[in-house]
């Protein structure tokens, strides 16, 4: 390409500048994302598809509980805050009568109706893991006996979107 003046040079050197500068941006960002992404292992007796889990089979009567195990696995040493969503597919009142406890290795650290879940909408632990660190998740859903006919029937399905930062 030939120059008709120094502007045009100038110009061009600076296009030139911000293009590759905007490229390696983009370049760092996706290779951070992806080495964060692929920090743990999932792994669940629960339907995974792109650290979404989905509970879909929720099915309790008074005095029932059912379980869910999630198991992490930590591949790269490092702090990460890992992140969980509450979403609800279908809107079921079976939300307003179910406790949600998750217990972290032995320790419960949420417990509360699906409903408050719902609303509230997250979850997020915040430390430091080693490689090969295994945190064991244990999700345990329970429908007090005192609940009556009005939860016959009843159903709810949601995912939990886990993004891990």
């Amino acid at each position: 390409m030939i120059y008709t003046n120094k502007i045009e040079k100038v110009l061009f050197i600076i296009i030139s500048i911000i293009v590759s500068v905007s490229l390696l941006i983009i370049f760092i960002s996706f290779i951070y994302n992806n080495f964060k992404r692929t920090s743990f292992e999932i792994i669940t007796n629960e339907t995974i598809n792109n650290n979404v889990i989905s509970i879909d089979n929720l099915d309790l009567k008074p005095g029932m509980s059912q379980t869910s195990n999630i198991k992490f696995v930590c591949k790269r040493s490092g702090h990460y805050q890992i992140d969980f969503d509450f979403i609800e597919n279908s809107y079921g009142d079976l939300n307003k009568y179910v406790v949600l406890m998750v217990i972290k290795d032995d320790v419960v650290v949420l417990n509360d109706y699906l409903d408050n879940i719902y609303q509230n909408n997250d979850f997020l632990i915040d430390e430091y893991f080693t490689k090969d660190e295994v945190m064991n998740l244990k999700l345990k859903f329970e429908m007090n006996e005192d609940v009556g006919n009005e939860a016959e029937g009843t159903k709810t399905d949601f995912d939990i979107k886990i993004t891990i930062r």
